[in-house]
């Protein structure tokens, strides 16, 4: 039996694998971190009037071709989550945008007037929308000291507050977010 015995603690010998000591874990190098995005709300800027109706004219163009520019060169900067709408008509940007879902709605018009001596930028907003009247303060502050230009309505704060009879509501009403539409100068005098 010894023998058997002595086959065996061979045979097992031979079956067992041999352990290794295991290697030093070394440490991974520490992956850069990247910087936290902001996060930005989503911004629709719309043109208003287009292709089939340019809107006011004055002083050598209209509104369609004045914001067409504006909005092109803002597309440039590249800014995060800001997208651009474009139509055959207001209510049509507007559509697209709505899609978008924006948490901010800027709907860039023109205004126009008979009298030569009309000036100053507006900024129009719907009665009762209030988080629109603080975004419409917002603007109208860093529109005046960015640009040199006057409020038409400082007594409320650039704010043009507009009831459902008034131009401009039901473009305003259907869209989404806060919501305005700004009229920086008029198209059909030298104010610019």
């Amino acid at each position: 039996m010894n023998f058997f015995r002595k086959l065996w603690t061979i045979f097992k010998k031979k079956e067992q694998p041999k352990t290794e000591t295991p290697k030093p874990i070394e440490p991974k190098p520490e992956l850069p971190t990247k910087p936290k995005k902001e996060n930005r709300p989503r911004i629709a800027v719309v043109r208003g009037h287009g292709t089939k109706d340019s809107g006011a004219e004055g002083c050598g163009t209209n509104e369609v071709e004045y914001n067409t520019k504006v909005m092109q060169l803002i597309e440039k900067a590249s800014i995060e989550n800001v997208r651009f709408f474009y139509g055959e008509k207001s209510i049509d940007a507007i559509t697209k945008s709505i899609t978008y879902l924006p948490e901010v709605t800027i709907q860039l018009h023109l205004n126009s007037s008979d009298n030569k001596t009309a000036n100053g930028c507006e900024i129009l907003v719907i009665a009762g929308d209030y988080k629109s009247y603080s975004l419409a303060e917002d603007i109208a502050a860093k529109f005046t000291t960015k640009f040199n230009r006057k409020m038409r309505r400082p007594e409320e704060l650039g704010k043009k507050i507009l009831s459902p009879d008034n131009r401009g509501y039901t473009s305003l009403k259907i869209s989404f977010g806060k919501k305005v539409l700004i009229e920086p100068f008029f198209i059909s005098n030298e104010d610019r």
